[in-house]
């Protein structure tokens, strides 16, 4: 079984769409390929998956399995692809129903953040534009949906979009995370043992990506 799913990758600073697909072939010696023009990083995603999917509890049957990234004429480097790679496995596997996985743009980085606190994220180019426009799933109100405190905005890379129109779209993010921040200061909370006195003022997290 063949499972496909998009991803991103850079040169220099221009985004283009990176195809990860991984065949998942049950005869024959189990073996892992990896073909693409993977750099050092990329092909050590597969040490990096295998274990954290056992740290999950998931279990791969013996197969031999390639992975291949289109297109083949880019170099891709990073550890962007591990996310994508996991979910592709763990489709081929059976374990993630295989025809629900295609057309989604994984972007594990913006997940992470949301769920280690930091719900503020402004996505800008080269990647904002990925997962609006190249990617029929939206990926963005995705997250939004699964997280409703997810305050993102993403600044894409257009030509025809005027400076005031992306200084727009960030200022409105900023506001709604101010309103955020004071909503939840305004929320009774338990007493809490006394601590050192601070300096610094509250303020919203924010990540760029």
């Amino acid at each position: 079984m063949i499972v496909r799913l998009a991803c991103g990758a850079l040169q220099g600073v221009d985004a283009f769409r990176v195809d990860l697909e991984v065949d998942f072939l049950r005869k024959g010696m189990p073996a892992f390929v990896m073909v693409g023009l993977a750099e050092g990083a990329v092909r050590e995603a597969k040490e990096r998956v295998f274990a954290a999917m056992r740290s999950c509890g998931f279990t791969l049957p013996a197969a031999r399995i390639t992975v291949n990234l289109a297109p083949a004429d880019r170099r891709k480097a990073g550890s962007a692809y591990d996310l994508p790679l996991a979910v592709a496995l763990l489709g081929a596997a059976g374990i993630l129903p295989a025809e629900r996985l295609e057309g989604w743009f994984l972007a594990g980085e913006m997940a992470e953040l949301i769920t280690s606190g930091t719900p503020n994220i402004v996505c800008i180019q080269p990647f904002a534009c990925l997962p609006n426009h190249v990617v029929g799933k939206g990926v963005i109100k995705s997250l939004r949906a699964a997280y409703p405190g997810a305050n993102i905005v993403a600044v894409d890379y257009d030509p025809g979009a005027s400076e005031v129109n992306q200084l727009n779209r960030i200022k409105l993010m900023l506001t709604a995370a101010q309103r955020a921040l004071h909503a939840q200061e305004a929320t009774p909370k338990k007493p809490q043992p006394p601590e050192a006195p601070s300096i610094s003022l509250p303020h919203p997290k924010v990540a760029m990506l």
